[in-house]
């Protein structure tokens, strides 16, 4: 793991709420907030029901924004 790398990781760990920006199928951008966590040796990551707008937008489109906070 690089600089850059280990640096994103341990901002990650100590700032777990962020926001997630997706792409509408109209091409705005929506935004929702979201808790990720990390699993053991497993990379950080977040679930979504799906039937939520932000799971459609990421199987179109998994180009996406995040935001810690």
């Amino acid at each position: 793991m690089n600089l850059a790398e280990e640096i994103i990781m341990a901002t990650l760990e100590n700032h777990p709420e962020g926001g997630l920006t997706t792409i509408n199928s109209d091409d705005t951008s929506s935004s929702s907030v979201i808790i990720q966590h990390k699993f053991s040796d497993y990379p950080y990551f977040f679930m979504t029901k799906d039937s939520t707008k932000k799971y459609g937008n990421l199987e179109r489109n998994p180009a996406v924004s995040f935001m810690v906070f």
